[in-house]
């Protein structure tokens, strides 16, 4: 059997063990797509900006050619048409809505996955979102005429300063661009026109959400040609009717092989990725909290709070439910529960990378490795003893069965005797 294969093997089995349990031969892709909704988030306004100009920045190019070539190769950005603190908060409100959107979700080859375990606290929180996003275009609406006001006065500055630059570089700047007073109304101007009425910015905003089904069944709207023309007798050429219906044949079987192969992959990207992200975020702050505990030489109070997020947002997003996850976590709740002065810090370390340990492992096994953590006594690909020593003190499982424990490149004798000779194991893998 090729490495590849072999690989493949590995990551089909931790799949399985994981999302349909340690007998299943392949997850119920079916059901676990039934237990969520793909939700499509689209937030939508007007964007407040136009572009700027040479002239805006006092810049004359009298060459048409010049000028061509100019806009051809480089942008000089943007002109901003609402004033910072407003831009700010809109930008910020729209960024909240995406990330609640994430936080509740898995990102999937049909979009974001919403399980039913977090749909009900994401919709409570988006609907917050979206009532603070519309709050603050009814605001803009409101202030309209001051906001307007506050920009044109920033202007009046900038088209003050664009002259004084023309000054030093345009001989007799006055017969070209007029006075001063005329120049600065004339750029001002030009701003107005780009910012529209209040009613017509207020028409620009949007926030909906639109849901969809996963459509995973394999074979559903793929079927195959019923008839089968029968083989071409040597040397016999069909008339052009039934040269049409062997390449039409021809034609079908290619493509529906194709809408299989693809069918495939999206549903086993899909199974990847609920585990992918599940795990991957559990490694991510057990390393992310053990850096800081050895830095600072205790939990600090926003790791504290960083797990306490953790264990929430992987309660929501666990509706597959991972029995591992979930021992790992109540584990981590009875330690972050005890009062500061009760914890052992030196014993949740060693939780924290007992759990880094196991998640890193899975995500080495479907052919995801996260970010090494060996500088925190992660091992980059732990050996059987130190897998079974990890699970040992999360109590993830009264005994291993060793015949099924996945390692990729060690064949399953090769974990046996890690188990076996631990010594040997750790010496090898230094």
């Amino acid at each position: 059997m090729s490495l590849e294969t072999t690989d493949a093997v590995t990551r089909e089995t931790a799949l399985a063990e994981i999302l349909g349990g340690a007998q299943a031969v392949r997850p119920d892709v079916a059901n676990l797509a039934r237990r969520g909704v793909i939700v499509t988030l689209s937030i939508r306004r007007w964007r407040a900006q136009t572009s700027l100009r040479f002239d805006d920045l006092g810049m004359t190019i009298d060459d048409a050619t010049i000028r061509q070539v100019l806009a051809t190769i480089m942008t000089l950005g943007q002109k901003r048409l609402l004033p910072r603190d407003r831009r700010l908060k809109l930008e910020q409100a729209e960024a909240e809505g995406r990330r609640i959107l994430e936080k509740h979700s898995f990102a999937t080859p049909w979009g974001r996955f919403v399980p039913v375990t977090a749909y009900f606290r994401w919709k409570e929180e988006n609907q917050r979102c979206q009532g603070a996003y519309f709050a603050l275009r009814d605001a803009l609406v409101a202030d309209y005429a001051g906001i307007v006001a506050e920009v044109m006065a920033q202007y009046r500055v900038a088209a003050s300063h664009a002259y004084a630059v023309l000054c030093q570089t345009t001989p007799d700047t006055e017969a070209v661009y007029g006075a001063e007073d005329a120049y600065i109304a004339a750029f001002c101007d030009q701003i107005r026109a780009h910012i529209p009425s209040a009613e017509a910015i207020a028409a620009t905003f949007a926030y909906t959400t639109s849901f969809a089904y996963i459509d995973v069944p394999l074979n559903e709207g793929i079927v195959e040609p019923a008839v089968a023309l029968p083989s071409l007798e040597v040397g016999r050429i069909p008339d052009p009717a039934e040269l049409q219906e062997r390449q039409l044949l021809a034609m079908n079987r290619e493509v529906l092989g194709d809408l299989r192969s693809r069918k495939t992959a999206e549903v086993d990207r899909f199974l990847t990725d609920l585990v992918t992200q599940l795990r991957g975020l559990i490694y991510e702050v057990a390393t992310d909290v053990l850096t800081s505990m050895q830095r600072n030489q205790k939990l600090a109070r926003g790791s504290t709070r960083q797990l306490k997020r953790l264990i929430t947002q992987i309660s929501q997003l666990n509706f597959y439910g991972d029995a591992d996850v979930e021992r790992m976590l109540d584990r981590l709740q009875a330690t972050i529960d005890l009062p500061a002065r009760k914890r052992d810090i030196g014993a949740l370390e060693d939780q924290l990378r007992a759990i880094a340990t196991v998640t890193r492992l899975t995500l080495m096994q479907i052919g995801e490795p996260p970010r090494s953590g060996r500088e925190l006594a992660i091992p980059d690909l732990p050996t059987g003893d130190q897998l079974h020593r990890a699970r040992r003190m999360l109590q993830l499982d009264a005994e291993l069965d060793l015949a099924v424990v996945a390692i990729p490149g060690r064949s399953p004798r090769q974990v046996q005797l890690d188990f076996a000779f631990p010594a040997a194991a750790a010496l090898a893998s230094s």
